[in-house]
């Protein structure tokens, strides 16, 4: 147990500083800064002409969310992965600049929530019952048949990204998705990104 603490504490000890900066759509009125999920630490972040700016001092494996609440992580605006000392995002463009990380764990997220099952259904426009309740049954068949192709994407991501940090956020955001699946592969890889600070977020 002390080795794997230890081994633990290593990877998270390196502190780096960051400059992040960036825009936000003109109808967004708040941003947080949270860093690894520590809501109760969430910066709020001043916003002056759609702009918005921040220092930090974080893990170097650190996830730093941009988002409008401190809840629902995965309806952020961004999550910032800190390679570099200087990192922009354009809310209005939906991109990241200056970290390839960033980049690339944003262009996941972005493809993995476009195969989600959250909002789909089937307009029903009659009184008959049978008919509705066969509209339902077809809406919930489509639905598991997405998330289960969405599940399939998740654990491909996952492995494509073996070697890096980003699947700590995966398994963070779509642990609802994954179920058993993630228990089990965490068992069978033991992978690093397992003992990230996120993971034992409640």
């Amino acid at each position: 147990m002390t080795a794997l603490i230890m081994s633990a504490t290593s990877l998270f000890a390196k502190k780096v500083s960051v400059t992040i900066e960036g825009t936000v759509p003109h109808y967004v009125s708040k941003i947080y800064l949270i860093v690894n999920e520590d809501t109760a630490n969430a910066r709020l972040l001043p916003i002056e002409n759609g702009k918005v700016a921040a220092k930090v001092k974080v893990d170097a494996k650190a996830f730093i969310r941009i988002s409008e609440s401190k809840d629902w992580p995965s309806r952020n605006l961004f999550v910032l992965i800190p390679d570099s000392k200087h990192i922009t995002f354009d809310g209005y463009n939906s991109t990241v600049t200056g970290s390839p990380m960033s980049e690339r764990l944003h262009s996941t997220v972005k493809a993995l929530q476009k195969m989600s099952s959250e909002g789909f259904h089937i307009d029903v426009f009659t009184d008959n019952i049978d008919e509705i309740r066969e509209a339902n049954k077809l809406g919930n068949q489509i639905r598991q048949e997405m998330d289960d192709k969405q599940r399939v994407a998740v654990l491909q991501a996952i492995d494509a990204n073996a070697d890096n940090q980003i699947p700590a956020w995966l398994a963070y955001i779509y642990k609802h998705l994954l179920g058993d699946q993630l228990v089990s592969y965490l068992r069978m890889n033991s992978p690093k990104w397992a003992t990230h600070p996120i993971l034992n977020r409640k």
